[in-house]
């Protein structure tokens, strides 16, 4: 069950541009903020932020380039719960790894997105990672890889990173997303930045301590989705590379199991909004790739008539849509036929 949520807000900074922030209690007896960020084209970017030090949040809160018409509710949220019940709060199970492989198998229980954090967290430094970040990008078929329709960020890593990077478009030109959306293999970002040494992307990642790090793809069968891992280490030595490098594989795995906790959990969130049942969801599925009412008929064993008067007005009916293909485009696009 994921956390209760504590206080939601809805600002909006422009006739275009809207910011909902949401505080949660968390598994782990701390505090998660969901700071989501809606354009008027639908376009959505969405922030994770497990909340554990009143640092992390003054440094998000004051990194927000909306900080001013924000910085009010920040304030409020902070009222609603005690510091010293973040600076105290519970210290993830299993903070001591013996078997890192185990753990990346046990990330399927993160009950939300902010213990899925804490728990990346305490991998990525067990495989000698200081920090993280992770992209979870959809495209629509007439974006970009640097241009998602919804990207949703779990914040491994200081704050001020990612707002930086959202605020100021660095997805535009960001060398490790490109690196990621063309390639599967893991690559050291001190590769990438070989030629790059004085942009402003590497200096910016100096400034975040991403200078040393690895970037690690994932890939999902379906066109228009991919994930990317980037860890970053303290220190600016060739030793860190190495390290990280060893355990490459480790961290990629890592990586593909964080894209399938999200693939899963963006299926769920869907299904529940529109009281999908699973043979809903194989039903649409089904049309989807045949776009045939007699294979839906075959699959759900009824006559091909009951499939057009009783399950596709049932489906159109929980999805807002006046034909099943609109239905079916519909849910693909949200992810729950992912």
């Amino acid at each position: 069950m994921d956390g209760l949520a504590l206080k939601r807000v809805a600002c909006f900074i422009s006739e275009s541009v809207a910011v909902n922030l949401e505080l949660s209690s968390t598994a782990d007896s701390s505090f998660g903020l969901k700071r989501e960020l809606v354009r008027k084209d639908g376009t959505t970017q969405t922030q994770f932020l497990h909340v554990d030090t009143q640092s992390r949040l003054y440094d998000f809160a004051t990194s927000d380039p909306f900080e001013k018409k924000l910085l009010k509710h920040y304030k409020e949220m902070l009222e609603n719960f005690s510091l010293d019940q973040i600076a105290n709060g519970a210290v993830v199970s299993g903070a001591v790894i013996y078997d890192p492989l185990a753990l990346i198998g046990d990330l399927e229980n993160c009950v939300d997105e902010y213990q899925l954090i804490e728990q990346v967290g305490v991998i990525v430094r067990a495989l000698g990672g200081s920090q993280f970040v992770y992209h979870f990008l959809r495209f629509d078929s007439a974006r970009s890889a640097i241009d998602p329709a919804h990207g949703s960020y779990l914040i491994g890593c200081r704050p001020g990173w990612i707002q930086q990077y959202m605020s100021n478009g660095w997805a535009l030109d960001d060398p490790y997303l490109l690196y990621a959306a063309r390639n599967i293999e893991p690559v050291l970002t001190t590769a990438l930045n070989r030629d790059r040494v004085n942009h402003w992307f590497v200096q910016s990642a100096r400034d975040y301590a991403f200078v040393r790090g690895l970037i690690l793809p994932a890939h999902f069968s379906r066109k228009g989705l991919m994930g990317m891992l980037h860890v970053g280490c303290m220190g600016n030595a060739v030793e860190n590379d190495e390290m990280l490098w060893k355990k490459r594989l480790s961290l990629q795995a890592l990586s593909l199991a964080i894209l399938s906790w999200q693939i899963n959990k963006v299926r769920s969130d869907g299904m529940a909004k529109y009281d999908l049942d699973r043979k809903d969801v194989c039903f649409l599925q089904t049309y989807l790739i045949r776009r045939s009412a007699h294979d839906v008929a075959e699959v759900a064993g009824l006559a091909v008539n009951t499939v057009y008067q009783t399950v596709f007005r049932r489906l159109n009916k929980k999805m807002g849509t006046e034909r099943i293909a609109m239905a079916a485009e519909k849910a693909q696009a949200e992810g729950l036929l992912d």
